[in-house]
């Protein structure tokens, strides 16, 4: 898993599935607890297939209402079935009923493991710390996550979900 490191040599990234030695290995290797793994299974299980990658879900940080200016931290994990090469960018956006919109794109697994670096087998962690701003009006926000086509900001630009939840 590629998340939050100071040790690494990745832009912040680390890698945390894979066993010392192995090809996708870097320095500051760790391994997810089984409780980290059982409150992702838990918390926010997708297995949202994209075709070359999986979403498989996220662990939310704090749990319940989040007031305007709060933070909030959200853990996403990527499985890289086939490396999805350096045209695709993750974004993130937060979309609220009405004209409520935030993007949260940066991260630093996005600056320091971008897709185009990723492996096949690996499993990314992308942590992503916002505070919700302080004019959000909604009472509710959607977090909206993905892969675009760099440079293109459509919709039909995203890669597609080819199976499973559709957000």
């Amino acid at each position: 898993v590629f998340g939050k490191d100071s040790k690494a040599a990745t832009g912040g990234s680390t890698l945390v599935n894979a066993k010392p030695g192995d090809a996708n290995a870097v320095p500051g290797f760790q391994r997810l607890s089984a409780g980290e793994q059982a409150l992702l299974t838990r918390a926010g299980a997708t297995n949202a297939d994209l075709g070359t990658i999986v979403y498989l879900g996220n662990v939310v940080e704090p749990t319940g209402v989040v007031a305007p200016g709060q933070k909030i931290t959200v853990k996403h994990y990527w499985q890289v079935k086939t490396p999805p090469g350096g045209q695709w960018r993750v974004f993130s956006h937060l979309r609220g009923p009405g004209n409520d919109f935030q993007n949260v794109d940066a991260t630093d697994m996005r600056f320091g493991h971008p897709p185009g670096k990723w492996l096949a087998g690996q499993i990314i962690e992308d942590v992503q710390d916002f505070a919700l701003k302080a004019e959000w009006r909604a009472g509710t926000a959607q977090l909206i996550i993905g892969l675009y086509t760099k440079g293109k900001h459509q919709i039909a630009d995203r890669m597609k979900v080819i199976a499973g939840p559709r957000s």
